[in-house]
């Protein structure tokens, strides 16, 4: 059996991206929480994986080659997780600059915090629109609400 991923989270917009994808590749992980209130993001053991101190982490015990690899930054971690998978991702190059363009919409669309519900709710969206790209959802994010218009769920 393939040893889990070790996760490296603490509960923010980004540590729940990573988490939700892991989820929804439905691959198994480990969680580790990353105080970074308390710092544990500038510990010696922690910049190991991530050098500039940057979270959610991941080591992927399996990772290209069979060889462990650490990545960092969720948009790093998403855009692995999908190419390692085959989902969420496309297979051309066109397919793949077109999910990443998404996502960068979505953050961009979504800079507020939003709850995990809310951004659950996105996350799905856009990969609904990755498996579905003729269908173009129009996400809107306010302080305390998300609208998303044009999927079909």
């Amino acid at each position: 059996m393939t040893q889990p991923i070790d996760l490296y989270f603490w509960p923010t917009p980004n540590g729940w991206k990573a988490s939700i994808v892991l989820e929804e590749l439905e691959l198994p992980y480990q969680l580790h929480l990353i105080n970074i209130g308390a710092g544990d993001q500038f510990k010696p053991d922690f910049l190991k994986i991530s050098p500039n101190n940057r979270m959610p982490a991941i080591i992927d015990h399996d990772g290209p080659d069979g060889a462990p690899i650490s990545i960092f930054e969720s948009g790093a971690i998403l855009q692995y997780l999908a190419r390692k998978t085959g989902k969420l991702y496309g297979t051309t190059a066109r397919d793949q600059i077109s999910a990443e363009s998404r996502h960068d919409q979505l953050a961009k669309s979504c800079r507020r915090s939003l709850s995990k519900g809310q951004f659950v709710i996105a996350l799905r969206a856009v990969c609904l629109w990755r498996v579905q790209p003729d269908q173009s959802p129009t996400i809107a994010c306010e302080p305390d609400s998300i609208a998303i218009d044009n999927v079909d769920c």
